[in-house]
């Protein structure tokens, strides 16, 4: 379960990131649950757990209630923030991939580019990051933050990535205003 704790980390991480729009302040005042809020992340990052129009209409239920806005603009700025999460988490794995095959760390051009200022991943990412590409480099034993423990190879990475494009598919069925079957 290693890679789910990866997985939902940054997306998560996300959502939880200090306010920079309207809506993110309209959020921190609305008194939304955000426990709940990140329960269904979970559940939409999982990718075994079934995704119902039912749980759609409670995610949605619970922001439009106390926050007030133009769904679409809501879908749209939530959209973005779930992506740059997983737009990195792709870029860490690729770069997992890659070090592991060499046997020294290698970063994407693309993980590169969250290392700059502009971005919303902290460095409390960074250092999780090399610890990672660390460990699938030498084929030690990576231990997350939680204490979550694991080798990661060349084999694991490519599974990870192969994964995310069925997680993004469920986080844009879910992020948008309107069901869709």
């Amino acid at each position: 379960m290693l890679w789910l704790a990866l997985l939902i980390s940054v997306p998560t991480a996300l959502a939880n990131a200090p306010a920079q729009s309207a809506f993110d302040r309209q959020v921190e005042r609305a008194q939304v649950d955000v426990p709940r809020i990140r329960e269904i992340f979970g559940i939409t990052a999982d990718p075994t757990q079934l995704l119902t129009k039912s749980l759609h209409s409670e995610f949605w239920g619970l922001l439009l209630t106390r926050i007030q806005g133009d769904p679409q603009e809501m879908s749209e700025g939530m959209r973005r923030g779930v992506v740059e999460g997983f737009e990195y988490q792709c870029e860490l794995w690729k770069s997992i991939e890659l070090s592991a095959k060499a046997g020294r760390v290698i970063r994407t051009p693309g993980l590169s580019q969250f290392e700059r200022p502009h971005s919303s991943i902290t460095s409390s990412y960074a250092a999780q990051e090399s610890s990672i590409l660390n460990a699938a480099a030498t084929g030690r034993p990576y231990v997350s933050e939680d204490g979550h423990k694991g080798v990661i190879d060349a084999s694991t990475a490519e599974r990870i990535q192969t994964r995310f494009s069925e997680v993004l598919r469920r986080f844009d069925r879910l992020l948008d205003s309107k069901w869709r079957d």
